[in-house]
């Protein structure tokens, strides 16, 4: 018989949780199981998961998303699952959600997402498909090769098989990207996202060098660092994926060289950072070292021959003759 579970990945936001799990009580298809991966939250989520009759819980060290689904998917795996639902601790699936990706089932492999609606704006898409921004424009049932694991995501144990948990060393900020890759680019598996399953989830946020603050610098240092895993399964070639990956960070690092926003020079060094663990991790353990080990005065703690190197290379590139001139003043 097929079991289902949904799996919920929380961390200090237990009022969002607690509305989640209602919608999931409620759905057409009764759930068989719904566990909660609780990252070390200080609030009173601990508490109120306690008090849960109907839910399994576990709690460990703030891995990130991407550590907690990969925590939360082995479980139910080792415990015999046939399919897992995933989805933000924000989330609201609406009530035939489940059903109608079960519908979509026809017993070949294949990830099952549901699309994602603005619960703030519920005509509005969150990922706009084809220039299109209202889920009433879409007149397809199906949308293939389209899926945000991680966000409504139905997950058939033959692919967990097949393909593996997700990497919980990449902590947050890519994650997501990086086993749709492996699902689909890596093991040819299809991914459909269903427009009549509807889950009402967050409005997507850009990540942008010029917004960021210094309460979340650890956000873009793993969205710079991940990079290099997506161009691997990207490009599917070490030495292109690498020379993207360099091409990349070089273009992040001259546009915002160029701009005019504040705190250039941390910003740069931030990336350089994450570039340098990317090729040269920091931690010889299985997982990395997460967002409590990372420092802001890393964004100041570039090995001085790497920027140099950079700005030697930045300097011959863009303006040859200075950098000839200021060479043979120092010779």
């Amino acid at each position: 018989m097929e079991k289902v579970i949904a799996v919920i990945v929380t961390h200090n936001r237990q009022a969002h949780l607690a509305n989640c799990i209602a919608a999931l009580r409620t759905q057409t298809h009764p759930l068989d199981a719904i566990l909660v991966v609780n990252n070390a939250s200080t609030d009173n989520t601990a508490f109120w998961l306690d008090n849960q009759y109907d839910v399994e819980h576990l709690i460990q060290e703030n891995m990130g998303s991407a550590g907690g689904f990969q925590a939360g998917m082995e479980w139910a795996y080792q415990r015999g699952f046939t399919w897992m639902w995933c989805m933000e601790d924000d989330s609201l699936p609406a009530a035939n959600a489940l059903e109608k990706l079960l519908d979509q089932d026809n017993g070949q492999p294949a990830l099952l997402n549901s699309i994602l609606v603005n619960k703030l704006d519920r005509t509005a898409l969150v990922h706009p498909f084809h220039q299109q921004h209202l889920i009433q424009n879409i007149q397809e049932q199906v949308l293939e090769g389209v899926a945000y694991p991680f966000n409504g995501s139905l997950i058939h144990r033959s692919i967990v098989t097949k393909v593996g948990l997700p990497n919980g060393s990449m902590f947050i900020k890519g994650a997501e990207t990086e086993y749709l890759y492996r699902i689909t680019k890596q093991h040819q598996i299809p991914a459909r996202t269903v427009v009549s399953s509807i889950h009402y989830a967050s409005p997507a946020s850009d990540i942008g060098m010029g917004q960021w603050s210094t309460d979340h610098y650890w956000k873009f240092y793993f969205f710079i660092k991940n990079r290099k895993r997506i161009f691997e399964l990207q490009y599917g070639h070490a030495i292109l994926s690498g020379c993207m990956f360099l091409g990349y960070v070089f273009k992040m690092t001259a546009r915002t060289f160029f701009s005019a926003q504040p705190q250039r020079r941390k910003k740069i060094n931030l990336m350089l950072s994450a570039m340098v663990d990317a090729f040269y991790p920091f931690s010889t353990q299985s997982t990395v070292p997460m967002k409590q080990s990372l420092h802001p005065h890393q964004m100041t703690l570039v090995p001085r021959m790497v920027s140099n190197a950079c700005k030697k290379a930045y300097y011959s590139i863009f303006f040859p003759a200075a950098y000839l001139q200021q060479d043979s003043m120092a010779a």
